[in-house]
């Protein structure tokens, strides 16, 4: 059996509740939209299946759960890929790439300059 704190929080999710009223409608329900939005509360407190294991509201916070691990393992990949990418620099601005000594070199040649190594 669902809490009633499992209970609010399904209840207070707009897409289920969106969720809810298509399977209504596609049930061909007459006043789908009102029935559903009026009873969404005692719809998530139902059981899932005709074996009663477990309710609306429960599967709802269980993927309540999953969805938030999954959300913080890809927000910790995506501040790993962000600091990543702020530390990639662009090739003309990356010294490691195109040297200091390989632009002396170059500019020497086109100026004429002696050419040394840097």
């Amino acid at each position: 059996m669902s809490t009633i704190e499992q209970e609010l929080i399904a209840a207070a999710d707009t897409r289920l509740l969106a969720r809810a009223v298509q399977t209504a409608k596609r049930l061909r329900i007459p006043n789908a939209q009102a029935l559903i939005e009026s009873r969404f509360g005692e719809l998530v407190s139902l059981n899932t299946t005709s074996e009663g294991v477990k309710t609306i509201a429960e599967e709802h916070d269980f993927a309540v759960q999953q969805w938030k691990t999954k959300k913080a393992e890809l927000d910790q990949k995506q501040a790993a890929l962000n600091a990543e990418y702020d530390a990639l620099r662009e090739p003309g601005a990356d010294p490691a790439r195109v040297t200091d000594e390989y632009l002396v070199y170059a500019v020497k040649q086109l100026t004429g300059s002696e050419v040394h190594s840097a």
